[in-house]
């Protein structure tokens, strides 16, 4: 029996490494979320005063790099979030779609 008992042990170890590890990615992707989620309300008060005045606001390109580079980094960190219209893109994808909406 005491030969057994580190066998038992053994995937409750694992598990429990395991399980930390998912968190932190967890909390990782959370918070790379929100700074995703900042980025696109903004973006999205440009692009609405933009259709309003006809004029880009000053800084409204490097907030759009913001905005599509927050894309980028959910995919490279595989976080299990969907994207929209991005959903499903490769980081290449995106980075084209970033040159042809932020060229301003």
């Amino acid at each position: 029996m005491k030969k057994l008992f580190p066998i038992f042990l053994l995937p409750i170890f694992v598990f429990i490494a395991c399980g930390e590890e998912e968190e932190d990615n967890l909390a990782e992707c959370n918070d790379l979320i929100s700074t995703l989620n900042s980025a696109q309300e903004t973006w999205v008060a440009v692009e609405a005063d933009y259709i309003l005045t006809g004029e880009y606001v000053d800084g409204a390109r490097g907030l759009c790099d913001a905005y599509f580079d927050g894309i980028i980094v959910l995919i490279e960190a595989d976080c299990p979030n969907d994207l929209g219209d991005y959903d499903g893109w490769t980081v290449a994808e995106v980075e084209a779609e970033k040159e042809n909406e932020c060229d301003m």
